[in-house]
Formats: structure tokens, C-alpha cells, sequence
């Protein structure tokens, strides 16, 4: 009797630890699914309100999410030889919407260089950064890079 009862507590722990175990892995799939569902939201993301409507000049392309940003990017103008035609209209529409909705230009944190630039605008706690860049088909060491080129633009906000 003894034999038995000592079997009949081995198969109780047995059984409570299978049942602890089962308990944990069905806890952490539905922490899984949890994290599945918070990277499905962020790729619903939105930029700042104050973005849209979005340039209609461009094709809009990927949105990418990264800690508090938003940022989608065009789809390139593929083979321009004059860069100006594509990001002057894109960087006064926006330019011209921002202001005019309280946003301040912050030049201090611009940057721009060769088929590049970047225009940082704030209202509040928030950014919004506007730009472009150019991916040159005509590369050399010892001269500068050269149109024909691939233009990209790109939206992204967040809060500082």
C-alpha cells in the first residue's frame, strides 16, 4: 500500500508539472500573438495629421515605423537629370502647408549637400521632417557624381 501511494504522489507531481509547463507555453504564445498584433498596429501607423493629404506629385511607397517616427518614402523618379524639377514643388507644398498651420522652420537642424536635403519643421512637442535624396548614376572618384539619377522622396514625424 505504501508502494502505491508513494506512485499515486509521483504521478501528482508528474502531472502538476506537465500542467505548470502547458500553463507557461500557452502564456508566452499569447504574449507572442500580443507582439505579433503590436507589429501589425505599427505598420498602421500614420504620420502627423498635418502631413495629409501627402504630395500628389509622387507615387507613396513603404511606411516604416521606428521607436516614435513615422516615415514613408516615395517611390523613385527613376532617371531625371534635373533633381530641382522633382523636389522644388515637393519641398514648397510642403513648406507652404506647414507654415501656414503653425509649424516652424527649424534650420538649425537642416541639412542639405549635393541632390540631398533635409527641412526639420516643429509645432509643440512635435516634427515633422521633409526631403529628398538622389541615388547618381554616374559615379567617379576623382570627379563629382552626375545626373542621370533616381530621386526619392520621403515624409517623417514623430515628437521630440
Amino acid at each position: 500500500m505504501k508502494t502505491s501511494l508513494k506512485y499515486l504522489l509521483y504521478i501528482a507531481i508528474a502531472v502538476s508539472f506537465l500542467a505548470a509547463i502547458w500553463f507557461w507555453l500557452q502564456n508566452n504564445q499569447s504574449r507572442e500573438e500580443g507582439r505579433e498584433v503590436a507589429e501589425t498596429d505599427t505598420k498602421e501607423a500614420r504620420l502627423d495629421a498635418d502631413a495629409y493629404p501627402l504630395y500628389s506629385g509622387a507615387k507613396w511607397g513603404r511606411v516604416i515605423t521606428e521607436e516614435q517616427t513615422v516615415r514613408i518614402v516615395s517611390e523613385p523618379f527613376v532617371n531625371t537629370n534635373n533633381i530641382a524639377s522633382i523636389s522644388t514643388p515637393f519641398t514648397e507644398y510642403y513648406h507652404e502647408k506647414l507654415v501656414v498651420t503653425g509649424w516652424v522652420q527649424d534650420i538649425m537642424r537642416e541639412a542639405s549637400g549635393p541632390g540631398a536635403n533635409m527641412s526639420y519643421y516643429t509645432k509643440d512637442d512635435r516634427f515633422i521632417v521633409i526631403g529628398f535624396e538622389s541615388d547618381f548614376k554616374v559615379k567617379s572618384d576623382d570627379t563629382p557624381s552626375e545626373c542621370p539619377c533616381d530621386v526619392t522622396l520621403s515624409i517623417t514625424s514623430g515628437r521630440e
